[in-house]
């Protein structure tokens, strides 16, 4: 059996930016809708078996955690941005338009020769959350969390 390690990765959101980097970024356990249940079933004469209906995992969330960085170009600027347009305009925001809260992207994952290990598409992805990092005398980066709610996941 051979051990698959992921070396680097990248996150790309088509509308937010090129070029994002992320320190990490939580995957969802994936899971196939089935029919009758999701519990294995006895294969025996006359038992009821799975059925696969979809291939895809809806409505989950993503956490991808980023430096804070005030550089206009930098992941923690680009993701603050869109964070603003996610947001109600009586939080200041932009009102949460069609283009914000349907973004489109891809997860990929890389092993140590540069080859793409796996791949995942999300579509309908927008920023729920956020929570900025600790903050501590004796110093330390600062991280940002950004939660993306992502309507459907596919593996790619």
């Amino acid at each position: 059996m051979a051990i698959i390690t992921v070396e680097n990765f990248e996150l790309e959101i088509k509308g937010v930016g090129d070029g994002l980097q992320f320190k990490s970024v939580d995957l969802p356990a994936y899971k196939t809708d089935v029919q009758h249940g999701d519990a294995l079933m006895s294969g025996a004469k006359g038992s009821v078996r799975q059925t696969l209906t979809k291939k895809r995992e809806a409505a989950v969330q993503i956490t991808v955690v980023t430096l804070a960085s005030g550089d206009a170009k930098s992941t923690s600027s680009l993701m603050r941005k869109w964070l603003l347009q996610c947001m109600p305009k009586a939080e200041d925001g932009g009102g949460f338009p069609t283009s914000a809260r349907m973004a489109e992207g891809v997860i990929k994952s890389y092993n140590s020769a540069g080859e793409m290990v796996d791949s995942w598409k999300m579509s309908g992805v927008w920023i729920c959350k956020y929570q900025i990092g600790k903050l501590s005398a004796e110093g330390g980066l600062l991280e940002e969390t950004f939660t993306l709610q992502v309507d459907q996941f596919d593996p790619a």
